[in-house]
């Protein structure tokens, strides 16, 4: 990023590019105003350079030449009411790149900047209008691909998950308080019961976050979505199912065994839930070298995927390939699959049961789509299960947050290691003060400049 300044005024897109209903151009900075009144003239006569916070003005953008470019409505937000703190124009046009991007064009021609990636975000962060988790948050919230996703962003934008880094780090503090106390008065020496509560309050805090941290796989779930394998030996129908689920041909479909040499992975929705689903080369026994990898490629999902679809030809009859992949999956969540019931079934229900017990088949036809609905209700109770109760909170923790977690429990529990082996206060007073440091880092109470270029290039220019 550029030598970042809040002290110039920025301007940007603040919509997804391409053909729209309305396109939205936002301001901000000490000149929105300024630069707001040049290039656009209200229906009503009126200064608005003089606007109140929050209210709305249609009228039209005109060029320098007076010629008008598009009908808009502008709304207008006085500093520190607004998104970045700053006072924000926001101009909503029609959708028209060619119009927006001729908008745009203007403002700069004034003098304006065009914003950085996230630079909107990163002036609300700096402005004090958020901290560094709740600025991730916009990202999650603009990125989620599920209800479960959304919800739990709003909620970490809303500061529920910084109000419990912050009760946290005011234990903390409190806590380093009294132990740097006791270093500067020697005389006031610690006292064993003290210690004890110093001991319960620091593992009390580690507890908490080590809670947070169980809940890291869940939120990455939410956050990328849930990846279901489909897995089974070659023609058993699994590209004809994956594109049934996903409601368009994206595989290829052969009566040919083997039409699938690559995975393919698509994403869709189930119940609310995001879904990565993936299309697998069928597990057959030839010693064919792109037989092989295909089977190789198999293997490595099997190693990442939550949940499995363990697809069985109903027209065919049960036999050591449908072994091998039984007993590949066995240890994993599957759901058994018995496809191609339109045809006569050969398949030995009672054998292939009695190898994947526990399980109830389903049945369908990927031809005639019969128990697809089924399956998909199924496979959202699979998810609703895995996904864990709704009331308990889920933070979709990102890798900075979860190694700063991680050391911030570790110079925790090294603490509690200190008082427990009786060392004295200034060792463990070390420890205390890097769990802070890790907090601090955590919700932007201290931070670099790096870190934050890193953070806010992740996001569209336009937020």
């Amino acid at each position: 990023m550029t030598k970042f300044r809040l002290d110039d005024t920025v301007c940007a897109i603040s919509t997804p590019l391409g053909s729209g209903g309305i396109g939205v151009i936002r301001l901000s900075g000490p000149q929105a105003f300024e630069a707001a009144h040049r290039f656009f003239k209200p229906s009503k006569e009126t200064d608005i350079r003089q606007a109140r916070s929050h209210t709305l003005r249609h009228g039209y953008i005109i060029d320098a030449g007076g010629n008008k470019i598009d009908e808009v409505v502008a709304a207008f937000y006085r500093s520190p009411r607004s998104y970045t703190g700053e006072d924000v124009v926001e101009i909503s046009g029609h959708g028209s790149v060619v119009t927006l991007r001729k908008i745009l064009d203007l403002f700069i021609s004034h003098g304006l900047r065009l914003a950085e990636r996230g630079e909107f975000t990163r002036r609300a962060f700096l402005n004090g209008k958020l901290d560094l988790i709740q600025a991730e948050a916009v990202l999650d919230i603009v990125e989620a691909g599920s209800e479960g996703a959304s919800c739990a962003a709003l909620s970490q934008l809303e500061g529920k998950f910084s109000s419990v880094i912050r009760s946290m780090r005011e234990k903390l503090i409190q806590t380093s308080a009294h132990v740097e106390a006791s270093i500067d008065f020697p005389e006031e020496e610690i006292k064993t019961n003290t210690l004890a509560e110093i001991k319960g309050t620091l593992g009390d805090v580690r507890e908490t976050i080590e809670t947070i941290l169980a809940s890291y796989e869940r939120g990455r779930r939410l956050r990328e979505g849930t990846t279901i394998t489909i897995v089974g030996k070659p023609n058993v129908g699994k590209s004809s199912l994956l594109n049934v689920l996903l409601g368009k041909n994206r595989a290829i479909v052969s009566v040919l065994p083997g039409t699938t040499r690559d995975a393919v992975e698509e994403a869709i929705y189930l119940g609310g839930h995001c879904v990565r689903l993936v299309d697998t080369a069928g597990m057959g026994s030839s010693d064919k070298p792109l037989e092989r990898l295909a089977r190789e490629k198999t293997k490595e999902y099997l190693d990442k995927s939550e949940l499995f679809l363990f697809v069985l030809d109903g027209s065919a009859v049960w036999d050591s390939s449908d072994m091998e992949l039984s007993a590949l999956i066995k240890d994993k969540e599957f759901i058994p699959v018995i496809n191609k019931i339109d045809l006569p079934q050969n398949l030995d229900r009672a054998r292939a049961g009695h190898v994947i017990a526990k399980h109830d088949f389903c049945l369908v036809s990927a031809f005639t789509k019969e128990g697809i609905e089924a399956l998909e209700k199924k496979i959202v109770r699979c998810l609703e299960n895995n996904h864990g109760k709704k009331e308990e909170p889920v933070w979709m923790l990102r890798e900075r947050q979860k190694i700063a977690l991680e050391q911030g429990r570790d110079a925790i529990q090294a603490a509690i290691n200190s008082i427990t082996d009786q060392a004295q206060p200034e060792l463990f007073a070390l420890d205390l003060k890097q769990a802070m440091e890790r907090l601090n880092e955590l919700i932007g109470e201290v931070y670099t400049d790096e870190v934050l270029d890193k953070i806010f290039s992740q996001f569209c220019i336009g937020k």
